[in-house]
């Protein structure tokens, strides 16, 4: 049996690691002097309370937490799992006994209590590579409560900025209605001074109603933004519409700098973490079931006693003991151990792939975020000059019309040209923050909360995720 079982061997089934490429296809500058987007958010009053009641509510983490807490019992079990294991008995037996002969005839009641102790000496190292596993499955939760707790907070912020975006966008379409009224009053002054046709009041009114409706949406989409964040948070709308006020303006395009994507990105992002710690417990899997082809060594010994009387159990004539060891190990087993060994290489061979799309998806994100984050950027400075020229052109145009220089139709289509420039500028920049806020977290940051990046780091641990950042490196 020694023989046979120095055949067999726990080397894991190798890991295809993935081609990471030398850097990113969009370029980036070194940081700028001014503090990235995760910063300046922070100064927001709203987002510490929000963040704290989704941490106190949220069902996800609750999960997460409990994952932990099996994967921590695990891990225990596996640990004692070479520690003696003992366990008592205590039977009472009665005895019959019939002696016409003598004039005896009765029963008689004994106590007969039992220890016995088993101890596996784990000679071959069979029990090493589930606690090996247990601990990488404790790491890979510990990961995935980081990442939920990442996407939960990932999820507040961003509908903490749509929400300060759409403010801003309200109030700038606030200033077109009222513009656009102004222009209403100023037709119909001339039109009855005779100065302005019909046509010029109806342009007016056109127009005034126009900026009315585009309020709407604006309204609607902000309520579905509060909505979000009463499911993310678990608290009733008017108390976040509460922790909303006062408005805090947007932040403007030149006011924040794109954070460089950090070299060890693989290190920081808590879901490449837990893939990877995944892996790691597959292939520990993977040892443990080639190791049941070795033989199990196992101490055993009983210790008994048995006595008719109470005070007999304190007594030493009627201990008696045992014990003994027990080599055994699979002779024939019809291909059972060799079928394991084949099941669990199929599954780490799985999250080997699971373990690759993770990395790359990671990487695609963060090149996603950067190119979008730039872009947004660029298109929003770009819109602030165009809104600029045409508040510019609208107040030279609303000049000439009270002059009667030029009809209604060039002063409201300034004004509606203006309205159309500020509302894209401001969407422009609510996305320029919303993709750096992505950047931000698929470089695997967050948002300065206590304990997320200590409960990412611990997962950091698992296999492989060193050597991945080197290369990328």
């Amino acid at each position: 049996m020694l023989l046979l079982a120095g055949c067999a061997t726990t080397a894991a089934p190798d890991r295809p690691e993935p081609a990471l490429p030398d850097g990113f296809s969009v370029p980036w500058v070194a940081p700028q002097q001014a503090p990235s987007v995760v910063m300046l958010l922070a100064n927001d009053p709203a987002l510490e309370p929000l963040l704290t009641a989704a941490r106190a509510a949220s069902p996800d983490l609750e999960t997460a937490a409990a994952r932990i807490q099996q994967a921590r019992g695990a891990l225990a079990l596996a640990r004692i799992a070479s520690a003696p294991v003992s366990k008592a008995s205590t039977a009472i037996e009665r005895f019959g006994f019939d002696a016409p002969g003598a004039g005896m005839a009765g029963t008689v009641s004994a106590v007969r209590p039992v220890i016995e102790a088993r101890w596996e000496l784990d000679v071959f190292g069979r029990l090493k590579p589930g606690r090996q596993a247990a601990k990488a499955r404790l790491d890979a939760a510990t990961a995935d409560a980081a990442a939920t707790r990442l996407s939960l907070e990932s999820d507040i912020a961003r509908n903490l900025v749509a929400v300060r975006a759409l403010d801003a966008r309200g109030a700038a379409a606030d200033e077109a209605a009222a513009a656009a009224r102004v222009l209403e009053r100023l037709a119909l002054v001339r039109a009855e001074a005779g100065l302005a046709t019909g046509l010029d009041v109806a342009t007016a009114k056109a127009d005034v109603a126009a900026a009315d409706a585009g309020i709407e949406p604006i309204i609607a989409e902000r309520a579905a933004r509060v909505a979000a964040l009463m499911r993310l948070t678990g608290l009733p709308t008017d108390r976040i519409a509460g922790l909303l006020i006062p408005v805090q303006p947007l932040l403007s395009a030149d006011g924040w700098a794109i954070s460089q994507v950090p070299a060890n990105l693989l290190q920081r992002r808590p879901d490449v973490a837990a893939s990877a710690a995944r892996l790691a417990a597959a292939d520990r899997d993977v040892a443990t079931a080639v190791m049941a082809r070795y033989p199990n060594v196992t101490l055993t010994g009983t210790l008994t006693w048995m006595t008719s009387t109470l005070s007999g159990l304190f007594l030493l004539e009627g201990i008696t003991g045992g014990g003994g060891a027990v080599l055994a190990g699979p002779l024939l087993d019809f291909g059972r151990v060799a079928a394991e060994v084949e099941r669990s290489r199929g599954v780490a061979a799985e999250l080997a792939g699971l373990y690759r799309g993770t990395v790359l998806g990671a990487l695609a994100e963060v090149e996603a975020a950067l190119a979008e984050a730039k872009a947004a950027r660029r298109q929003a400075a770009a819109l602030g000059q165009s809104a600029a020229a045409l508040d510019r052109a609208r107040a030279l145009a609303e000049t000439a019309y009270r002059g009667g220089l030029t009809d209604a139709r060039a002063a409201a289509e300034a004004a509606r040209r203006l309205a159309d420039a500020r509302d894209r500028q401001l969407a422009a920049e609510a996305l320029a923050l919303d993709a750096a806020l992505r950047l931000e977290l698929a470089a695997g940051g967050g948002l300065g909360v206590p304990g997320l990046a200590d409960a990412a780091g611990t997962a950091g641990q698992a296999g492989g995720i060193a050597k991945l950042t080197s290369r990328n490196n």
